[in-house]
């Protein structure tokens, strides 16, 4: 059966249109694949100077930080025997009898006024003078130590950490009023109140006519309290006296429990400075 020419028309235009929708596609899938392998070469170069630029770069310093300041040692709080220990040691050591001898050679030199020549003239006098001062200097101590035992306040003298010379004078005199606890916190210093009052007011016992009353107890019990923050000064800066001197080498930390059980006398005397153990 012979074909009609429209139909022939029609057949063609149809393969025609085919064709170019075809090529369309493949040449659009073409450009598609371009641009993915394009993009992906990009991010890959990419990558690899970001990695050479990390590699090249210079680390920047880490910013200064002070350093921390300085700790305390730990101490181990001290037993009740221990603190009487170290009473002992304070009331009954080599400066507890050298000191009143001092004290009282300087009295005699410049006596009080009004003062009866009989405390102040040869060696009776003398030896008044060096058993009052004796005697004051044991009930400042053992007053001490019986109120640290009683309140629970640690007796011995922490050294300031600051390396001002200032700050550490007036940590010396201030620890004097405010000390330690057993737990290593502030507390008032009720021990030196209560010792420099014992030794003020035993006075009242023996002192001649005149010299007993409240009025001269109190001015020797602030004598006393003085005398504890002079102790405080000596303990504070007993290492920079000793390299000034060219002396034995000396240690303002505190004495440990096992060196107070250990030793007769304090570190200060006996020359005996090891580091203190917690």
């Amino acid at each position: 059966m012979p074909v009609k020419s429209s139909t022939l028309s029609l057949y063609g235009l149809f393969i025609m249109i085919a064709f170019i929708f075809g090529f369309a596609t493949l040449a659009h899938a073409q450009t598609d694949c371009q641009k993915s392998t394009t993009c992906e070469a990009e991010v890959t170069a990419a990558a690899a100077a970001t990695h050479e630029a990390s590699s090249l770069a210079v680390p920047l310093p880490e910013p200064p930080f002070p350093d921390p300041p300085p700790v305390a040692p730990a101490i181990r709080p001290l037993t009740v025997g221990e603190k009487f220990t170290l009473g002992a040691h304070r009331a009954f050591g080599p400066q507890s009898f050298v000191i009143p001898a001092l004290v009282a050679g300087s009295v005699m030199a410049d006596p009080p006024d009004h003062f009866p020549a009989a405390w102040h003239d040869g060696a009776s006098g003398f030896g008044r003078l060096y058993g009052d001062y004796f005697t004051r200097n044991t009930a400042n101590y053992a007053g001490e130590i019986i109120t640290a035992a009683i309140v629970h306040e640690d007796p011995r003298y922490f050294p300031s950490i600051s390396k001002n010379l200032a700050n550490r004078f007036f940590h010396a005199i201030i620890f004097t009023l405010v000390d330690k606890s057993d737990s290593g916190h502030r507390t008032l210093a009720l021990s030196n109140f209560a010792g420099s009052a014992a030794g003020g007011f035993v006075t009242m016992a023996y002192e001649p006519r005149g010299f007993d009353d409240i009025a001269h107890a109190e001015q020797r019990a602030s004598v006393n309290m003085a005398v504890f923050a002079g102790l405080n000064l000596v303990s504070e800066f007993s290492p920079d006296l000793a390299r000034l001197f060219h002396l034995r080498h000396m240690s303002n930390q505190p004495q440990s429990a096992a060196e107070i059980r250990a030793e007769s006398f304090p570190t200060w005397w006996a020359g005996k400075h090891p580091d203190p153990k917690p």
